[in-house]
Formats: structure tokens, C-alpha cells, sequence
């Protein structure tokens, strides 16, 4: 399991192909929750975090997943206090 690759062109093109199968209402709701205003290279590592999460579910199952996603947010919160170039973004504290 490689953490910090992001998916290719093409699993990008099949994970967005499978937005036809989402019911309208659940798709609203996305819409609320995803503010859409971040850079390109932030939506992909979104993108890439929530594809690793979801086939580390599906290989471990969800007991043994919540484990290791504690662990792994734990390793990469630590990872980026670590980098001096690293800088938070303030606005974010309000949420």
C-alpha cells in the first residue's frame, strides 16, 4: 500500500464515471459539503486520501480500518508539523 500516490488519469476517469450511479439528493448534499475553492493539487490529494481510505476498508474491513486510519491521520499530521515550509491556513480554524 503506497500512501502518497495519487491515482492515475485513468482511475480518475473511472472513479468519475461512477457519479452517474449517486442519487440526485445525495449529490446535493456533495454539493453542499464540497466548497470547490481549493487548488487542483489540493483536490487530488483529497481525492488520493479518500481512495487509499476506502481500499484499506475494503481490504481490512471496518474494525481493523479505523485503526489504521487513526494511525495513518496521526503520521501525516506529524509529517507536515514537521516541515518547516509548511504553512496552515488560518481561515480553516473557523470550521
Amino acid at each position: 500500500m503506497i500512501l502518497d500516490q495519487s491515482p492515475s488519469k485513468a482511475e480518475l476517469h473511472q472513479f468519475a464515471s461512477q457519479l452517474q450511479d449517486v442519487l440526485k439528493a445525495d449529490l446535493d448534499t456533495l454539493n453542499e459539503c464540497f466548497m470547490g475553492h481549493q487548488s487542483d493539487e489540493f483536490t487530488l490529494g483529497l481525492l488520493t486520501g479518500f481512495s487509499n481510505a476506502f481500499q484499506i476498508l475494503k481490504t481490512l474491513g471496518p474494525q481493523q480500518a479505523e485503526k489504521y486510519y487513526e494511525m495513518i491521520i496521526s503520521y501525516i499530521a506529524d509529517h507536515l508539523c514537521q516541515r518547516e515550509s509548511f504553512e496552515y491556513n488560518e481561515e480553516c480554524e473557523e470550521m
